[in-house]
């Protein structure tokens, strides 16, 4: 079954921030029924496990930090593409499986580094900020509903950098194969998983295990 993809229209030097707001509407409408059925779904289970009502509130927010994660990840493609000198005229966003792709005038060939440049410049610069934001959050904020929204904006980041053919990261790595660059390719790519496995297991579990002892102090 091929997955039918819904377009959006790109402006010619449309404003940043107009963008952003009607790529936000777009995949709010777009993805509106997944939305509610994750909400209601993930929010009945955690009620059988005794917790509070206002998990839903907290999963429906995490679906939104997804969406602007998205709508941002776009942004930074065509904002990229446009500081290159290349005009993006539509998105297109693929229903059922929450991808996402920025499209180019035919008109003119996007060279090879361009295009890398352009594919590679949202999820690094997103996922920078995301780990910015992480470190501040844990430092100064202290609170672990932060750190999960954080880290569900990273996730859709460090997915797209990953070495498959529907990523960013896959697109990339091709683009660099051809040019000669394969093995500097893998080695980066290994060494963003093994950054992730560090990461997870030196900062966010100590986190999750220092909540889950606050909470237990406090019974």
């Amino acid at each position: 079954m091929i997955e039918r993809a819904i377009i959006l229209k790109i402006q010619k030097e449309q404003p940043n921030v107009q963008l952003f707001i009607k790529l936000i509407l777009m995949i709010n409408r777009i993805y509106y029924p997944q939305m509610i059925a994750i909400t209601v779904f993930s929010s009945t289970l955690l009620l059988f496990l005794n917790v509070s009502i206002y998990y839903y509130v907290y999963i429906f927010l995490l679906m939104q930090t997804i969406f602007i994660s998205i709508a941002w990840h776009e942004c930074i493609h065509i904002s990229f593409a446009r500081f290159l000198s290349y005009e993006p005229i539509f998105v297109s966003f693929l229903p059922y499986t929450f991808g996402a792709r920025t499209h180019f005038e035919r008109s003119r060939k996007i060279e090879n580094l361009d295009k890398a440049g352009i594919l590679l410049a949202a999820p690094i610069i997103l996922t920078i900020i995301g780990f910015i934001s992480l470190w501040i959050s844990i430092k100064w904020i202290h609170s672990f509903a932060s750190i999960i929204f954080i880290c569900a904006f990273l996730l859709i980041n460090i997915l797209s950098l990953l070495p498959n053919k529907k990523c960013d990261g896959g697109r990339a790595y091709e683009i660099f194969k051809k040019m000669g660059f394969k093995a500097f390719s893998l080695c980066m790519m290994s060494i963003l998983v093994y950054v992730l496995y560090l990461f997870g297991l030196k900062v966010v579990m100590p986190i999750d295990k220092k909540e889950k002892g606050e909470k237990g102090n406090e019974k």
